[in-house]
Formats: C-alpha cells, sequence, structure tokens
C-alpha cells in the first residue's frame, strides 16, 4: 500500500472513538434504515432482513476507498444474492445522494443505499469505511469487521467460520487514545508494557486511532512526536523529508507546505519490501512516540533523534538525493486564463466530496489541493498556468475518475499534461 493510499484510507469524524449503542452477540433491535435508492420503499427495518446475512457499509463522500469499493461490492451481492444482502450507509445529505446517483448510472449499481446519520451512532461509527455485520437471525456478529469482503471471506462466514468475525470490537480505553498525550503513558492508547523500545516503538493495536502528527515541527507540536499506526517505509520518509507540511494544503489553513519538492514515496532498494509496507492484515504497523526535553526542543534535535532511533532498530540506511520524477502540470489555454480570472466578491469554498465543488475568488491552487485528494497516487501536481490572479472555477463531476477530473478540467481550459521535475528522492537500503 503506497503512503497516499494510507492518508486516503478512511475519514475520521472525530479524535476518540465512538461508543455503539449495540454490542456483538445481542440481537439487533428494530433498527429503520430511512431514505433509500434501489429498494422500492423509503424506510425499511433490520428485521426485513432476517434470514439473510446484512452487511452494511458505512462511507462517506470523502472516502475514496469507500467509493471505489461499491463496483466491488455490487458483484458480490449479486454472486451470493440467495446468502446476503448489503446496503451502503452514507449520510444524510445531497453530496452522498449526488456519488450514488453518479455511480449508479456509471456502473449500473444494483446495491441498495441508505442516506441516515442515525446507525452512524448506533454502530459507534467515528472513521470510515466501517463495516457492520449482522447473521441471518439478526444477530450482531461484527461492529467493526477488519478482512477484505471477498469471495473467499464471504463464503467462509456464510457457512459458519466464526474466526474471521473474532476481531477486535470497540476498546473504550484504546479508542480515548489523545494524539497530544505520549503514547502508553498512564494508559493512553494502551498498557505502558507494549513498546518495543523507548523512546517508544511499539507493534500497533488496530483498536487505537490511526493519527499522526504532519510532520516534525517543534514550534507547533512542543518537545513530542508521535506517529500511529504507520509502516516502516512511512516512519522513514517522515523522519527524512522536509520539515514542512508534506502535501498541498489550502490557502485558508495558512499552513506552509513541500508538496512537489519531495517525491511522495521512499524508493525501496531492500531485498524484502513487504516488510516496510502495509498489509492489510496490519501486521506490519507500528507506532512511534517521543518526548525530549523541552530544552532539547528543537526541529532539527526531534529530526535527528527519530532518525538514530530507527536506525538502531531497523538498521535500513537512508539517501536522500535529487532525481527528475513523474509529475502532472497545469498549464491553462489562453481562453481559459481570461475566462477563470475571478469576477471579484466574496471567497466560496464549496465541496462536495467527490461530488465536485464551486471555488470563488481562490488561487489556482485550491485546484491542486482538489487534484491530490481525488487521487493521492499520482505524480505531484505542479501549477504552470501562469495564472496569477485568483480564479472562479466550478466541476460538476465524478472526481474519483481520474480521467473524467481531467476532462472537466479542460472544458475550463486547463490541461493537465504529464511531464518531470526535480524533487527530492529517499532511498531505504538494506545495511
Amino acid at each position: 500500500m503506497t503512503i497516499g493510499f494510507m492518508l486516503a484510507r478512511g475519514i475520521a469524524f472525530g479524535q476518540t472513538g465512538a461508543q455503539p449503542t449495540l454490542t456483538v452477540g445481542q440481537v439487533c433491535p428494530d433498527i429503520y434504515l430511512h431514505n433509500l435508492t434501489n429498494f422500492g420503499e423509503d424506510s425499511v427495518s433490520i428485521r426485513h432482513f432476517r434470514g439473510k446475512w446484512l452487511i452494511l457499509e458505512f462511507w462517506d463522500p470523502s472516502c475514496l476507498p469507500c467509493i471505489r469499493s461499491f463496483p466491488r461490492l455490487d458483484s458480490l451481492e449479486r454472486e451470493f444474492s440467495n446468502h446476503l444482502s448489503i446496503v451502503l450507509v452514507g449520510h444524510d445529505e445531497q453530496a452522498s445522494r449526488n456519488l450514488i446517483s453518479r455511480f449508479k448510472a456509471r456502473y449500473n449499481l444494483t446495491l441498495t443505499a441508505a442516506f441516515d446519520n442515525k446507525p452512524f451512532e448506533m454502530f459507534g461509527v467515528s472513521s470510515v469505511p466501517q463495516v457492520a455485520i449482522i447473521d441471518d437471525r439478526g444477530r450482531v456478529r461484527s461492529l467493526k469487521f477488519r478482512e477484505e469482503l471477498n469471495s473467499n471471506t464471504l463464503s467462509e462466514i456464510i457457512k459458519g467460520d466464526t474466526t474471521l468475525l473474532s476481531t477486535p470490537e470497540f476498546d473504550p480505553v484504546a479508542a480515548s487514545f489523545d494524539i497530544m498525550k505520549p503514547l502508553l503513558i498512564g494508559g493512553n492508547g494502551g498498557p505502558d508494557t507494549a513498546f518495543l523500545q523507548r523512546s517508544i516503538l511499539m507493534k500497533w493495536n488496530p483498536s487505537i486511532p490511526g493519527l499522526s502528527f504532519a510532520y516534525i515541527d517543534a514550534k507547533r507540536y512542543g518537545n513530542i512526536l508521535q506517529l500511529c499506526g504507520r509502516p516502516i517505509e512511512w516512519l522513514y520518509y517522515f523522519a527524512y523529508m522536509d520539515t514542512f507540511y508534506p502535501f498541498p494544503t489550502p490557502q485558508h489553513e495558512q499552513l506552509p507546505d513541500n508538496y512537489g519538492e519531495y517525491w511522495m514515496q521512499p524508493i525501496l532498494n531492500v531485498l524484502d519490501p513487504g516488510k516496510l509496507k502495509w498489509t492489510s492484515a496490519d501486521d506490519n504497523g507500528y507506532g512511534y512516540s517521543l518526548v525530549v526535553p523541552k530544552e532539547k526542543a528543537t526541529t532539527r534535535y526531534i529530526q535527528k533523534t527519530m532518525q538514530a532511533d530507527l536506525f538502531n532498530y531497523f538498521g535500513y540506511v537512508v539517501d536522500v538525493t535529487t532525481r527528475k520524477m513523474p509529475c502532472w502540470y497545469l498549464k491553462a489555454r489562453n481562453e481559459g486564463r481570461k475566462s477563470l480570472i475571478t469576477k471579484g466578491g466574496e471567497r466560496v469554498y464549496e465541496d462536495n466530496g467527490f461530488a465536485g465543488f464551486t471555488f470563488v475568488n481562490v488561487p489556482v491552487k485550491e485546484i491542486i489541493v482538489r487534484l491530490w485528494g481525488a487521487d493521492p497516487f499520482s505524480p505531484p501536481f505542479i501549477d504552470a498556468t501562469g495564472i496569477t490572479k485568483n480564479i472562479d472555477i466550478s466541476i460538476d463531476a465524478d472526481l474519483s475518475d481520474f480521467e473524467a477530473f481531467r476532462k472537466a478540467l479542460k472544458e475550463k481550459g486547463i490541461e493537465l499534461v504529464p511531464g518531470k521535475k526535480k524533487m527530492k528522492v529517499i532511498t531505504i537500503k538494506d545495511p
């Protein structure tokens, strides 16, 4: 899994976990799902699905892994139609409805979708994607199913293999994890015996939210540094990248970034690259926490300490060199420059997730922010439009489809042209 995908793999609705009102093993109460599509009725009780297994896939229009899973889930429901039903559960908002409508037309989806806020609370959904499973007798079998939904896993579940369902459920101690307090101290995120070494390095507990600082900055974060639920390649990238925010930031955040200056993923020149990458089973996840004396709390000192910790434990050797790497250049046609220049007025940020956006009186960089959010896998997007004034732009398209996004921009006078740019590249080597 790439670093970009890690950043896109889930959308958090809060810093701490949400306490579900349901428990695993209980018979699910008579909960109703409202505002349905592809069902024939506007509402339905969960009791309606008795006799089949029911899978509730919680999602959000800003969650790229969620919406990319829709065609696969649709195929699975067709394949197991005699044994299970799958319902997409999104918030009661127009952006979610627009996205489902587009995907229904694009992929001929037959999945039932509900737009209802209440189930998020009942099932303790604090981030998406999250999957809840109810068996054919109406019992809650999992609130946070962690395996990948595919033909094999569904076959085993239907046959009665409970080992797949015995994943960790809501852990109130772990879910109360506070990103601004030292990890594992005073019970913050788990027992203080779970570390591999101090400063602390630990195998990751999936019950703890995967939250991390944005970058190393003593002025912003003080004498503490924490990365939570990250593979080895990300730990090294964090320790050796420049001490600025590594992703494009909206203008209103006023946060300096180095997007486009560093290649977004380390090059792994090692015999076993799989050890450094994320796996679906979370086996390669680590937590790292560092607290230094306040009198030594400079950005440079914190970064050097982290580099030393990683070398002492993992032993990999790191080089940072400059190379020409792939990128996308944003270029504006002459007519595009003229039509995009703002007509003035109050600044507007109307963002509908992957359903589109409308910006008024904003810099061109805002388009880059949205491009990266829609496709964090992509090489960096570089502004080569030559537009120095603010712009007005409205895009109504399926932004989860890169070519659709690219086409929509072209209609507005902005072309995405592949090219290369000098960037700093982090290379990780075996000892």
